[in-house]
């Protein structure tokens, strides 16, 4: 099972990374925003770590809209096939989420320098306990991104998962954002791990409807 995980998603990799791959793509829209809100910043009498967090994870975000749709294209015409396969839904939704989850930590290293680079920002400070709300904030998104990204076949779909996405992610963002500014100012205090606490919560409650709905939402996409 873990040699079929490594496959999947090393193929999803090589099409997400490869010539014409989603990853530049998702790279500089990510970036417009944060291009705009720091201008939006400069204004400012001095730098703004919660907007810049904003942008960052504003950013972040688009990146998993783009990405996990796009990480579907090739299965697509064979999904009714691959849903009977031992390995099952479950398995195709991890395999999706842990190859969001790459394309997104690269993506977000350009997204981190050009925030400190547009907002004025010096080298965030990033303890242990900011680093796994990170990757938990992270896991989060990347989970209820690739359960919603099998409905999302054309373009107009694609908008209707995007404005059902948003909501869902608004309590991650939040934490993320939280995160970001506390990590901006050299922050590590208490309000780190009550976020940490939080983020782990949602990403229970998130992982565990992915885990019970992707089997229906796979179902309802390979019979469209």
């Amino acid at each position: 099972m873990l040699s079929a995980i490594c496959l999947f998603v090393r193929k999803d990799l090589h099409f997400a990374m490869g010539p014409g791959g989603i990853f530049i793509q998702a790279l500089v829209v990510g970036i417009l925003p944060i291009f705009l809100m720091g201008l939006a910043a400069s204004e400012l009498a001095a730098p703004s770590p919660r907007l810049a967090a904003s942008a960052f994870w504003l950013a972040s975000l688009i990146s998993c809209i783009l990405t996990a749709p796009a990480l579907y294209e090739n299965e697509r015409p064979c999904l009714a096939a691959l849903l009977i396969l031992p390995a099952g839904s479950r398995i195709i939704w991890l395999c999706k989420t842990i190859s969001v989850f790459i394309v997104l930590a690269l993506a977000q290293l350009f997204y981190l320098a050009a925030t400190g680079v547009f907002f004025n920002l010096g080298a965030a400070s990033l303890s242990f306990g900011a680093a796994i709300g990170w990757a938990l904030c992270n896991a989060g998104l990347c989970a209820i991104s690739a359960m919603f990204a099998p409905l999302a076949k054309t373009g107009r779909e694609r908008y209707l998962a995007a404005i059902l996405l948003v909501p869902a992610c608004l309590p991650l963002l939040m934490a993320g954002i939280n995160l970001a500014s506390l990590a901006f100012i050299s922050e590590n205090g208490a309000g780190v791990w009550r976020t940490l606490l939080f983020t782990a919560a949602t990403d229970m409650v998130f992982i565990s409807l992915a885990l019970l709905l992707s089997p229906f939402l796979f179902r309802a996409a390979a019979n469209e």
